[in-house]
Formats: structure tokens, sequence, C-alpha cells
């Protein structure tokens, strides 16, 4: 069994991403996107069901034409293991990128967010840029009084360094796509599902 969490407080650096008419969803086409690919990939097994609610839990001055702020889902594939989904733009504290993973011979828990950056600070009148200046740059940071858990390097600890390194090599011909085209169309097609679940309100078969 998978536990996926994959949380912040909204995209606001760009007015036009809570418009579904724009983005074809919200939370979920956003970030569920990133996570059905990764739970097959960990699983070693295609989602083969989903079932879906989504709803808008706080930002309904902001959310446009049927936009979610959450969604939840279950996952069933196809070797028979299961996965709970939490998607959500709706959730106070900064980013919060979790995975758990239940196997038949033991436990682990990932967190590419808080513990993993091994910094822990507490700070009365907090430190950095002015919060409301960061804010406007980077829509998921929080204030920085009281305990904090800064990324010292987030370019290297989000993965975002090997990442733009891999597309560079692969445009260069020194490496290939670690991800395919299909991967991408076959991770659409799961979030097209959970959408699909969610309006229904049954679980829906890939």
């Amino acid at each position: 069994m998978l536990r996926s969490n994959e949380i912040h407080n909204g995209p606001f650096h760009s007015p036009w991403f809570w418009d579904a008419n724009l983005t074809s969803g919200g939370a979920a086409i956003d970030m569920g996107i990133h996570g059905v690919n990764t739970l097959e990939w960990i699983m070693g097994s295609k989602v083969k069901r989903v079932y879906t609610e989504t709803g808008v839990l706080k930002w309904r001055e902001h959310v446009k034409n049927g936009a979610e702020d959450t969604a939840l889902a279950i996952l069933r594939f196809e070797n028979g293991g299961m996965a709970e989904m939490v998607i959500s733009w709706a959730i106070s504290g900064g980013m919060d990128v979790r995975l758990e993973v239940f196997g038949s011979e033991g436990t682990a828990y990932v967190s590419t967010t808080h513990e993993a950056g091994g910094l822990k600070i507490y700070s009365n009148n907090g430190y950095g840029k002015p919060y409301e200046l960061e804010a406007s740059l980077k829509p998921h940071v929080v204030k920085t009084q009281g305990w904090s858990f800064p990324a010292p390097k987030d370019v290297l600890q989000q993965g975002h360094a090997f990442e733009v390194k891999h597309f560079i090599d692969c445009v260069r011909g020194l490496d290939t796509p670690s991800s395919t085209l299909e991967d991408g169309l076959r991770s659409l097609k799961i979030v097209e599902a959970m959408y699909e679940s969610a309006k229904k309100g049954i679980a829906v078969e890939l």
C-alpha cells in the first residue's frame, strides 16, 4: 500500500492558474499528475481503477469554472496493490510532499520538504527576506517566525538541478529520457479518470 501527500497553500504566482478553462482542472492536474506517475513507478504496476472526491475547501473566491482546490483519490493497481492520494491547494504551512510505502517486509516514510532537509530553526522575529516579498515570488513559503524547516539548497533537495541536467543531456544526445511521452500521456489519462470519477461519483476503470 502507498500513501501520497502533495499539498500547499495555493498557486498564487499566476491568477490564470485558478481557472479550469485555462488549465483543464485544479489541484489534481497541477500536482496529481506527478503523484500518479510516481505511484505507478514505485508499485511496479499500472493503475486499473480510481475513485476520487474533489472539492473547494478554502479558495472559493479564487477558483473558477469548476476548478478544485482539493482532491482525495483511492487507486487500485493491476497487481492488487492500493494507494491513497491527498492533493490540495488548501493547506497552510508551506509545501508538504510525503510518500509512505507499506510493503510485505517493511515500511518507508519519505519527506522531501521537511525532515529531508535536516535543518530545524526557531526564530522569535523571523529571518531572511520579508515574508510578503518572499511569498510574492514563491507561493509555498511560510513565515519564518517560530519553528521552520528551511531547505539549505532547495534546487538540489527538490531534485530540480538533476532534472534540468538530465533534460540537457537528453537534448545533447548524451542520455535517453528517464520519462517518455508515453509516461506523460499515461499520467494524464489517470488524472482524467480521477476527474471523471469525481463528476460521476463512481470508481472509474482505466
